[in-house]
């Protein structure tokens, strides 16, 4: 029943011509469907082919590809699957360098742990004593029940949250060494499969196969990636093609390229991660990719995170204010200010630092609205905390300073696999570069 279901995630259906790679392979030009086609010759002879969709309906009147024998488009798919195939010894280093990373910033969540797990011990202890003050009759019933539901609140997502600390590099492990299990020898595995298995390991692996066969382009069949293996695969494949030949020709250069592939391995997974929040973890790679994965799900969403720059945290400051002539505010100065600060839980940086550094004491607001931190600041009421971007257009009746020693959020464009951006996205990314470019030389 499950392989069933599993055949039908693309919407596929089988009751005429049935056959494995229907719904996984697309017509380069025009990138409607591939359906199936048999062909009676004037013998009896039957020729099955893969033909467009939209030619053969007529939607696409501008398409060129011509029918494929489904066979020929097979063979071609088995040799994909054989160029792809990781070799064991680049699976190897490919699996420790990921691990390594894994393992680099599980140390940072594990403190983050730590944090969470006192934060609910102080929510308990409260709890605790407002029972004991609501016995004592120094605070009314409705006032008890409302604190308590609030508390509660609190409590229920700190426990989610440390839920989530406690599995989550558990699944992106196990989803590593399992993506990592299907691709090693899959060449041999697809060639060997039967057509169900085939079917899974192509929905499993490959987005779409395009298939082109025009007048103006020969034929061939091209392989889009899915999640995780377009951040696994895609930015050394050309090192694994060319190894996978070389090992068939049994060429005297195979050691020597594989050396070469092992040093862009560690070249491109070698970088660290950072930490965006305590629900994501996004691993960063030198080569600008980011490995992203959301810990509702046991399986690993991706997307691309394309750098932009950091914003910097300022001090907000009424016009006038002693502060307002320095370069640079240190938490030591801020020790004597009244503090409005934002109330973002998901700024987990930002709330470690004030935990940290004791100045939680100062701190007499914690406001959602940044315009409203602004305003108060404006009238003197204290030094408001605010992200740089933020000011864009509030800057007239206030100073701000940098604060040194604060953590800077970082900014990007976070977006799809955009292996082929349409010309609006390409126009939009460059638009925004620029923007941001304008904007912080201003």
């Amino acid at each position: 029943v499950q392989a069933i279901l599993a055949s039908r995630i693309n919407g596929t259906r089988n009751l005429k011509h049935p056959h494995f790679l229907k719904g996984s392979i697309y017509c380069a030009y025009c990138g409607e469907r591939m359906m199936v086609s048999n062909e009676k010759k004037k013998d009896g002879t039957i020729y099955p082919y893969f033909v467009c969709s939209g030619r053969h309906s007529k939607r696409r009147k501008d398409c060129t590809t011509k029918a494929v024998l489904i066979d020929v488009v097979e063979k071609e798919i088995e040799k994909i699957y054989e160029a792809y195939q990781l070799p064991p010894e680049v699976r190897i280093l490919l699996e420790s360098c990921i691990q390594e990373i894994i393992s680099t910033e599980r140390a940072k969540y594990d403190a983050e742990l730590d944090g969470l797990k006192g934060e609910k011990a102080k929510l308990e202890n409260k709890r605790k004593k407002l029972l004991e003050a609501h016995y004592c009759d120094a605070i009314p019933l409705d006032l008890l029940k409302s604190e308590q539901q609030k508390i509660a609140k609190e409590l229920a997502s700190i426990e989610h949250e440390i839920k989530m600390h406690d599995t989550t590099f558990e699944q992106i492990t196990e989803n590593l060494k399992r993506a990592l299990d299907i691709v090693e020898n899959c060449g041999e595995a697809y060639k060997n499969a039967s057509d169900t298995i085939k079917k899974l390991m192509n929905q499993a692996i490959f987005e779409k196969f395009y298939i082109s066969n025009d007048a103006d382009m020969e034929f061939k069949v091209d392989a889009e990636f899915k999640p995780p293996f377009d951040q696994i695969l895609e930015p050394v494949k050309d090192d694994i093609i060319r190894i996978n030949r070389l090992a068939q020709d049994c060429s005297s250069k195979l050691s020597y390229y594989i050396d070469i592939a092992k040093d862009h391995i560690q070249k491109i997974f070698g970088c660290g991660l950072y930490t965006i929040n305590n629900s994501t973890n996004m691993s960063t790679y030198s080569n600008g990719s980011n490995f992203f994965s959301h810990n509702s799900s046991s399986k690993v969403l991706l997307v691309g995170f394309d750098y932009l720059l950091d914003d910097p945290y300022v001090a907000v400051l009424k016009k006038g204010h002693p502060l307002a002539a320095l370069s640079q505010v240190t938490l030591d100065q801020l020790t004597k200010e009244t503090l409005i600060l934002p109330d973002w839980n998901y700024d987990k940086n930002l709330n470690a630092l004030i935990d940290k550094s004791r100045i939680r004491d100062q701190v007499d607001y914690f406001i959602k609205d940044a315009g409203t931190i602004v305003a108060m600041a404006s009238h003197g009421i204290g030094v408001g905390i605010l992200p740089r971007l933020i000011l864009t257009d509030n800057t007239k009746d206030v100073d701000f300073v940098p604060l040194k020693e604060w953590p800077v959020r970082k900014v990007g464009l976070v977006t799809s696999a955009l292996k082929k951006p349409s010309p609006a996205a390409k126009k939009f990314i460059q638009c925004t570069r620029e923007w941001f470019k304008i904007f912080f030389n201003s």
